[in-house]
């Protein structure tokens, strides 16, 4: 079976589509992760474990499913609301809102759900955590008004948000709705902070039109705070990935300037253009999508690791020069590359307080960490966990201010295909309650023994 997909604009990636080849594979067992109590899923063996990759006792002692959907539903005033937005058409209940992005913050968990299609009512949403259910209805924040299509001084399409160590929250807001059916930019692209302990916007800075093209699509935001301290939001430098642009675009809030770097390496690669998820296969060409931010005292100056989302190779470069926009453009070798590529394609990253980065690999369903002390090789490379079912499309993965990480699968492939299924378990997030304890004894664990290569564990760490 074969079919194109013709300038699909999907969010995360906005290049056209081709779906190259779909085969149906059999895939047993899981990588013993914990699911909510009670929870199962239709068409799985949870008798099984994938041996080898990670002990059932450990992985369920530290990465664990705290939330799971078949389809998301939203907290609407009334049923007598929920039922007019059904009937307009402003609600569309059947796989229509997929969200991308998940970062949590204290006892609240934040969603993006990009406005891809009609009938996405929300675009960024949150739960409280913990939850009384695996599956709640997701609120929208800051209210229902700045979530309305068409208001350009609320929230018209997110995919990634950031929270910072200032406990404000960063929403990176594209303007674009219908992505997949008639894309428009209905509002200027712009980025809104919240002072997350009022839930007020204090903050908004709208991206200059000179570093933006008519098909860019802003999807992953960085914060810094150069004096080292939280001060006023415009202080801050952002750093933004323009994945259909291929630009980096750096923006100094104290004095509203912003500029794009376009150095080679925020280019994807052909060879990482094919993509084969869970026996579905397509073909796209997106650009610069995940950044993070290294330690703050890094001895050789803080990073921003960055990659584009077709390419197997992890990039970084100091941002004291991106924050020159004079030597941002002029200076191709301070860009760096690891010394091996990546062993698959890898969409949204996080770095924790000591310099270990995770990222999921979408092609092999996979969470992995990198000692960033370490050289960029396949021996300093950890698998985390590993599941062909619940992992599928791991497109965000994000830490918070107690170091606990985030993770969210979506099964995006399918979405993308309309192969998702209503009937089974499409969305699924996963928390650790701290990333020093989920390295602990792998690779990536910088303090232990067996972050040498040749001694870690039993846990797997990749080969060429």
């Amino acid at each position: 079976m074969s079919k194109t997909l013709d300038k699909m604009w999907p969010g995360i990636f906005l290049l056209s589509l081709l779906l190259v080849g779909a085969s149906a594979k059999g895939y047993g067992g899981y990588g013993g992760i914990k699911r909510p109590p009670g929870q199962s899923h239709s068409g799985e063996n949870s008798g099984q474990s994938q041996n080898g990759y990670f002990p059932q006792n450990l992985q369920q002692n530290r990465l664990r499913e705290v939330f799971n959907w078949k389809q998301l539903d939203f907290n609407y005033p009334s049923q007598r609301a929920r039922e007019e937005a059904i009937r307009s058409g402003a609600f569309l209940p059947n796989l229509t809102s997929v969200p991308i992005g998940v970062t949590g913050t204290r006892n609240r968990v934040f969603f993006t759900v990009p406005r891809w299609n009609n009938g996405v009512p929300v675009t960024l949403a949150y739960v409280n955590y913990p939850s009384q259910s695996s599956s709640p209805i997701l609120n929208p924040y800051p209210n229902w008004e700045m979530n309305r299509e068409g208001n350009c001084d609320g929230i018209t399409s997110v995919y990634r948000v950031k929270v910072d160590e200032c406990d404000r929250l960063w929403v990176l807001d594209t303007g674009l709705v219908n992505s997949l059916v008639d894309p428009k930019r209905i509002c200027p692209p712009q980025v809104l902070t919240f002072d997350l302990k009022t839930d007020r916007v204090i903050n908004r800075y709208r991206i200059p039109d000179s570093v933006l093209k008519s098909d860019s699509l802003p999807v992953t935001i960085e914060v810094e705070y150069p004096r080292g301290t939280c001060g006023k939001p415009t202080d801050a430098i952002l750093y933004i990935a323009d994945v259909t642009a291929y630009s980096l675009i750096v923006a100094n809030l104290a004095t509203g300037r912003a500029w794009s770097v376009k150095d080679k390496t925020v280019y994807p690669s052909p060879e990482a253009g094919t993509y084969d998820i869970a026996g579905e296969s397509f073909e796209l060409m997106d650009g610069i999508l995940g950044l993070a931010l290294g330690p703050k005292n890094d001895p050789g100056g803080r990073k921003l690791y960055f990659s584009a989302m077709s390419s197997f190779q992890q990039r970084w470069v100091q941002t004291s020069l991106l924050r020159n926009e004079t030597a941002a453009s002029n200076s191709p070798r301070a860009f760096q590359t690891g010394a091996q590529p990546r062993p698959g394609q890898s969409a949204g990253p996080a770095m924790d307080n000591n310099g270990v980065l995770f990222f999921g690999l979408v092609t092999t369903e996979t969470l992995v960490c990198w000692n960033t002390r370490n050289p960029f090789e396949s021996r300093y490379i950890g698998k985390l966990a590993q599941d062909r079912n619940t992992l599928q499309f791991l497109a965000t993965v994000t830490i918070d201010q107690s170091q606990r990480l985030w993770t969210l699968s979506n099964r995006l492939q399918k979405f993308l295909l309309g192969t998702m299924n209503p009937n089974e378990v499409n969305v699924r997030v996963f928390m650790a309650d701290s990333t020093s304890e989920l390295v602990k004894g792998t690779v990536c664990d910088g303090g232990s023994q067996s972050s040498r290569p040749g001694n870690h564990g039993g846990q797997l760490v990749f080969r060429p």
